[in-house]
Formats: C-alpha cells, sequence, structure tokens
C-alpha cells in the first residue's frame, strides 16, 4: 500500500505543478491550448482581492504554490524510485510526506486568512487522504522495524 500511495502522489503532485505551469503560461499569453486551465491564477487573485495586495505578491504565491508543488512532486518520484530500485525509501517518502503535508497546512491557514471555507474543506479532504497514507506508511514501518528486531532477536 506504501508504494501504490507514494505513486499516486507522485503523478498526483505532478498534475498539480503541471496545470498550474501551464495555466502561468496560458495567463502569460505564451500559450493557447484549451486544455491550459489559468483558473487557479484568477482564482487567488479573487481570493487575496479581499487585501488588496499587489500583483506582484499574488505573483509571488502562485510561483511559490508552483514550486513546491514540483517539489513534492520530485520527492515523491524520488521515492518511487526507490521503491523500483529496491532500495531502502523509507527516508525519502517520508521527507516527501512532510514537504507536502507542510504545503497543505499552509493551505489550511491560507483558506482561514481569506474566508474562503468551502476551498478549505476541499483542502482539508485532499490533505487529510494524504495525511491517512502518512500514518498508514508510518504505522507500517514501524511494525517491520518491530518485526524485524523481533527476528534479530530470536536468531541470535
Amino acid at each position: 500500500m506504501n508504494r501504490l500511495f507514494c505513486f499516486f502522489w507522485a503523478i498526483w503532485w505532478g498534475i498539480a505543478c503541471f496545470t498550474d505551469v501551464s495555466g502561468g503560461l496560458k495567463k502569460l499569453n505564451l500559450i493557447d491550448y484549451k486544455w491550459a486551465f489559468a483558473d487557479n491564477f484568477d482564482f487567488l487573485v479573487s481570493c487575496l482581492s479581499i487585501y488588496s495586495p499587489p500583483l506582484s505578491f499574488v505573483v509571488f504565491l502562485f510561483v511559490g504554490i508552483i514550486l513546491w508543488c514540483g517539489l513534492s512532486s520530485a520527492l515523491f518520484i524520488r521515492a518511487s524510485y526507490q521503491i523500483l530500485k529496491k532500495q531502502d525509501y523509507a527516508q525519502a517518502l517520508t521527507l516527501a510526506y512532510q514537504v507536502s503535508l507542510a504545503l497543505w497546512l499552509v493551505f489550511f491557514l491560507a483558506d482561514q486568512l481569506v474566508m474562503k471555507f468551502d476551498l478549505e474543506e476541499n483542502h482539508m479532504v485532499q490533505g487529510g487522504f494524504e495525511f491517512l497514507g502518512f500514518i498508514a506508511f508510518t504505522i507500517t514501518s514501524q511494525m517491520k522495524h518491530t518485526r524485524d528486531d523481533l527476528l534479530g532477536k530470536t536468531l541470535s
């Protein structure tokens, strides 16, 4: 199950990053594809409008979100690669979960700041699903270490 979640989040965060990058490029009129969504940037502008921030600040946040999504995807891809190579992936997967779950926490706080509670509910469901995967990974990893410790003691 851990492997499946790892592959899933590598793909999910990659898609999230790709759609925001393509949306940003479309917003800049650098691409003109119908499948490229520009909604997330416009939505961010709309959410933050209650504070009237400068456009440069909104762009900074949007680029930050893209980079964080990209980093999350890259870390899950790295853990997936270690899984496929039959290497110990626990440390890589833990880091991937920590980085991506931190982004969900930032989203939760941001949702509160802009009072978008329907968006917060969506983020809570998605982030909660990822957190459940992290909990399952942590528990099964601990069980494996306990089992290995017990086997090592009985064999010696």
